[in-house]
């Protein structure tokens, strides 16, 4: 890896300042007005654990997470109520699934990853692996296409790089793994640091 960047600016749902025009939130309150089987506790207690794993702790900051949490349970029980099922069992199943997919978007769409001079942005559903695989050189992306090709087999490998087993093995492969060590471990710091 080339360069790496720090992103430190937060978004502004994730500041909050004694001065600010938005008044305070208690997520306890709002869930002590929810039904009892919506499990409104249960819900901010996740949404705060969501939370602090971003680095957000404040109940300003949660508010739309838990906005969304509620709208899955919602529509949750009201499926369990329909087909005949266990309304908790439906609900934490939904809420639970709504918030990681709102963590991994948020993941997505805040992620900066730079390679040399160009800066690509993770927009699309991407794996650790994609995403490192996009910031590796031109050479260890083609290396990692021969090793595809010839399925992880050492002669395959080498017949599509047109070099011999030894050279593949000692020289090439070497270049991929450490370019690819690298960029998981940029990417891993981005998306969880």
């Amino acid at each position: 890896m080339n360069k790496t960047t720090r992103v430190t600016t937060r978004r502004i749902s994730e500041t909050y300042s004694e001065e600010s025009t938005i008044g305070r939130v208690n997520l306890n309150a709002i869930a002590a007005e929810l039904p009892p089987e919506l499990e409104g506790q249960w819900i901010v207690k996740v949404v705060r654990s969501f939370g602090r794993f971003r680095g957000i702790t404040r109940d300003e900051a949660l508010r739309d997470m838990f906005q969304e949490a509620v709208g899955a349970a919602i529509k949750a029980g009201m499926d369990a109520e329909r087909k005949g099922g266990n309304v908790e069992a439906y609900v934490k199943r939904a809420v639970r699934s709504r918030l990681a997919d709102l963590q991994r978007r948020e993941d997505y769409r805040d992620m900066r990853l730079v390679n040399d001079d160009t800066k690509i942005m993770a927009g699309g559903s991407r794996s650790d692996f994609k995403a490192a695989l996009m910031m590796v050189s031109p050479r260890a992306k083609q290396i990692w296409r021969a090793w595809k090709r010839a399925g992880g087999l050492m002669a395959g490998f080498a017949a599509g790089l047109g070099t011999s087993k030894y050279l593949a093995e000692t020289r090439y492969l070497p270049i991929l793994v450490e370019e690819m060590r690298e960029a998981l471990a940029y990417v891993k710091f981005i998306r969880r640091g």
